[in-house]
């Protein structure tokens, strides 16, 4: 094949070359993500990330959803280690933490909105998960699947990663 003039050079799944027409490639291709600077940060400010999600219209999770799940938050500090234990309203918790390298550093209330932040961010990850459950829930049951996981019957061990239980000796 020739490229042409304005042809975008493709690479294939096998390492070959071919040319690919640059309305071609506009139609099926979209940048995945901007290049680095050269101290290696994002190509894009937490502000400028922040209005690119706020535009979403997908369903998402949200730090106000999450304030809303917060029954409670407690702060422990020893030293220059803040922690910060966040209990959700079904009472799980989440351990945040924070610590500066330097006492002369350590400021209690800059500690714990680092530890809170640190709770935070793993409570993100536990209401991505879920919602991404939901999710995939609704689309199962829209293709007229089952989607529900079956809870172990009485004669598998639960220890044993479902396997079935071994009769004791007599």
């Amino acid at each position: 094949m020739t490229a042409r003039d304005g042809d975008w050079i493709i690479r294939g799944v096998e390492g070959e070359f071919y040319p690919c027409r640059d309305s071609v490639f506009q139609a099926t291709y979209t940048i995945a993500s901007r290049s680095a600077d050269s101290s290696g940060d994002p190509a894009l400010s937490r502000n400028e990330a922040d209005a690119i999600v706020e535009k979403s219209t997908a369903p998402r999770v949200t730090l106000d959803a999450i304030k809303a799940k917060i029954g409670d938050v407690e702060y422990f500090r020893s030293g220059v280690l803040t922690i910060c234990i966040i209990t959700m309203r079904n009472g799980f918790t989440f351990v945040g933490k924070s610590a500066c390298a330097s006492p002369e550093n350590y400021d209690q209330a800059a500690g714990e909105r680092y530890a809170y932040d640190d709770a935070v961010r793993q409570i993100w990850a536990f209401e991505a998960y879920l919602l991404r459950e939901t999710l995939s829930a609704v689309a199962a049951s829209l293709r007229g699947q089952d989607n529900a996981v079956e809870a172990p019957s009485a004669s598998q061990d639960l220890r044993s990663r479902g396997e079935p239980r071994v009769p004791p000796a007599a």
